[in-house]
């Protein structure tokens, strides 16, 4: 088997703190999309709006980067970390969040040279965040195949192949319908 393609497999398996987005080898960002907001800075809990609880074992921190238009989250998930570089896009209506695992140790090293990108759907509210994943209800990758979207399956999860104008058409038609998933909500920690 190729080099190329055991890294492949490595990265996308390790990358199961996130099993619920969309991977793709390509970025769903260009200059032309890229946002920035100020109101998703600071520290947030993921909440369970179904017994109206905070999570105890888990937490992200956003800040913002050194670069322009960039932001660094630290996920705290049962005392392990994984820290992100990540980018806001706004294509037609919505906004999403394109994450990159920062290389901070030998598997992230090897992860991130690969530049691995997540997506997810990004609303953010006065007191949280509501994160939408297409992955979590099947819908994006059962959308992507119907309209031929470039994509690979390794160890039974989906890695998009298709080019970021690719991503990004199929996004600005599709997205309101992939981005399906239950929300996530992230509420500020005081």
């Amino acid at each position: 088997m190729n080099l190329k393609y055991i890294v492949l497999i490595v990265a996308v398996i390790s990358t199961a703190g996130c099993e619920l987005l969309v991977s793709s080898v390509h970025p769903l960002y260009s200059k032309s999309v890229l946002i920035s907001d100020d109101r998703i800075l600071g520290e947030w809990v993921p909440y369970d709006a179904a017994f109206k609880r905070f999570s105890k074992n888990a937490s992200w921190k956003i800040e913002k980067s050194d670069r322009e238009k960039t932001y660094k989250l630290l996920w705290d998930f049962d005392g392990k970390s994984m820290r992100y570089n990540f980018h806001l896009v706004r294509l037609g209506e919505s906004v999403y969040a394109d994450l990159i695992l920062e290389n901070d140790g030998d598997l992230a090293t090897l992860v991130s040279s690969l530049r691995i990108h997540q997506f997810f759907r990004l609303i953010v509210e006065p007191d949280a965040i509501r994160l939408k994943s297409g992955i979590q209800a099947g819908h994006f990758a059962a959308a992507a195949e119907k309209h031929g979207l470039p994509l690979t399956r390794v160890d039974g999860r989906v890695l998009l192949t298709a080019s970021t104008r690719q991503l990004q058409q199929f996004i600005r038609e599709q997205g309101s319908q992939v981005f399906k998933g239950t929300d996530t909500i992230l509420k500020r920690r005081n």
